[in-house]
């Protein structure tokens, strides 16, 4: 079985539909070849709002198996260390306030703090340099690029896939549900079709 496979970062083809992004992205590194962000708009019930999490695990549900799918609150850091270092292919979709430095490509203006919002970032696994951990993201914004920032922890590898520090990454992993409910460390964990989903059993206590 071979660990490692290629996310291909899919840029969005509405600005602000980064779910589908998200799920379009993941799909694709499993060739899953046939389902496409417009498939998905129909699972969006608010697109005012934008895409709540339970509509996230329907556009995965209509591509793959249920059983390959696990999706919650409160996971912990820890668990996505874990996860990551099994040798099934696995990717999470999770909500974050987004407080990275991005640029609006379309102004070349940075984009202000005061629009931070709730943003789908897939995260692809955690690297750990020179003693600090990583998650590696990759974004699917489409007019918007994120910014180096060493001192907060953001490392660019290439055109919005980055590395963000354990830290930050911590700190921006929550967000506000459409009923003004918490929703805390939310994360949505595919595994591939063909490798054995049944360890997320251990997550789901």
């Amino acid at each position: 079985m071979e660990k490692e496979f290629y996310i291909q970062r899919r840029p969005l083809e509405k600005e602000g539909y980064c779910a589908p992004g998200a799920v379009e992205s993941l799909l694709l590194s499993f060739d899953i070849n046939d389902y496409r962000q417009a498939d998905m708009y129909k699972h969006i019930s608010k697109p005012e709002w934008g895409t709540q999490p339970r509509e996230i695990v329907a556009m995965f549900a209509e591509a793959i198996s249920k059983e390959h799918i696990f999706a919650k609150k409160n996971w912990k850091f820890k668990e996505l260390e874990e996860i990551f270092s099994r040798p099934e292919r696995v990717g999470v979709v999770v909500d974050i306030q987004d407080d990275l430095n991005r640029i609006d490509i379309t102004t070349g203006q940075k984009v202000p703090k005061d629009k931070v919002d709730g943003h789908y970032l897939d995260i692809v696994g955690i690297l750990n340099l020179n003693g600090k951990k990583y998650v590696i993201a990759v974004d699917n914004s489409k007019d918007e690029i994120v910014q180096q920032d060493e001192e907060r922890g953001v490392m660019v590898l290439s055109r919005n896939i980055y590395l963000v520090s354990q830290s930050l990454f911590v700190a921006m992993w929550q967000d506000t549900n459409i009923d003004n409910t918490p929703n805390m460390r939310w994360g949505c964990v595919v595994v591939h079709p063909d490798d054995n989903p049944s360890f997320l059993e251990k997550y789901k206590i």
